[in-house]
């Protein structure tokens, strides 16, 4: 968390990203960015080799649809209350998740389309979205990536065979389940 808000006080300015080099890594994929500018919430699309921006709306109530998902989400997965309980953070669920796709999603309909895979790139609070979660891209293969730059330097390094690690944080208490299910797979 620290490290995410400290200013590079004494980072060399970044060179400007190469659009030709990040559309042809894309090899068909859709990127799509979105940029916060204060309570504005924007997208930036690029799909085939053309660069769009998209007015999404107020930040603010983006987040509060966020709240309530993650809120529900926690609910449902430790199956915390009663029955009526538990029925009331599903439909809080539902109506968060419709709403957030409708916000983040719906305005880019056209450019994004409904197949092909996607590139996320959040902004602030929506790296703790859990995409996969929206109506409009359940089963869509997406990447979610910190930025374009991040995600065009992994995409460009030569893959390289040989052992894989897998590893999670402290205090997840499905964590070694989940690590004994990727295994199997490796």
């Amino acid at each position: 968390e620290l490290a995410r808000h400290t200013p590079g006080a004494n980072a060399a300015p970044e060179s400007p990203l190469d659009l030709r080099a990040l559309n042809s890594a894309l090899g068909g994929r859709t990127l799509v960015e979105y940029v916060r500018l204060e309570d504005e919430l924007h997208a930036i699309v690029l799909a085939d080799g053309r660069c769009t921006r998209h007015r999404i709306g107020s930040y603010q109530a983006v987040l509060k649809e966020l709240e309530q998902l993650r809120f529900a989400m926690g609910r449902i997965a430790k199956q915390h209350g009663s029955p009526a309980m538990l029925q009331g953070a599903r439909t809080i669920y539902q109506h968060a998740r419709t709403t957030l796709d409708r916000f983040l999603l719906t305005p880019l309909r056209k450019r994004i389309g409904v197949a092909g895979e996607l590139v996320l790139v959040p902004t602030g609070s929506l790296h703790a979205l859990a995409w996969p979660a929206l109506p409009s891209l359940e089963g869509r293969v997406l990447t979610v990536s910190p930025s374009a730059r991040s995600w065009l330097a992994a995409e460009t390094v030569p893959a390289r065979p040989g052992p894989v690690a897998l590893a999670h944080g402290p205090g997840l208490p499905h964590a070694e389940n989940e690590i004994a299910a990727l295994a199997k797979l490796y």
